[in-house]
């Protein structure tokens, strides 16, 4: 491979950016934990069938079944 190729380019965060992703990151790690939390010791099949139908007729929702169906 050349070490140079126009196509590539490397992009990097400003320090604010990485300083954003850093807070975006604890924050999923705590909405996470706080899911674990909330679903221990649920019927998680109920759960997943109540989700499922809510999306279903959602672009997500859709993709989902594709993804699952046999």
């Amino acid at each position: 491979m050349a070490t140079h190729d126009r196509r590539h380019i490397e992009l990097s965060l400003i320090p604010d950016g990485a300083r954003l992703g850093q807070e975006i990151t604890k924050i999923e790690d705590d909405l996470y934990r706080s899911i674990d939390a909330a679903a221990e010791g649920r019927d998680l099949e109920q759960l997943f069938g109540f989700l499922r139908a809510f999306v279903a007729d959602l672009p997500a929702g859709q993709a989902l079944a594709r993804r699952t169906s046999p």
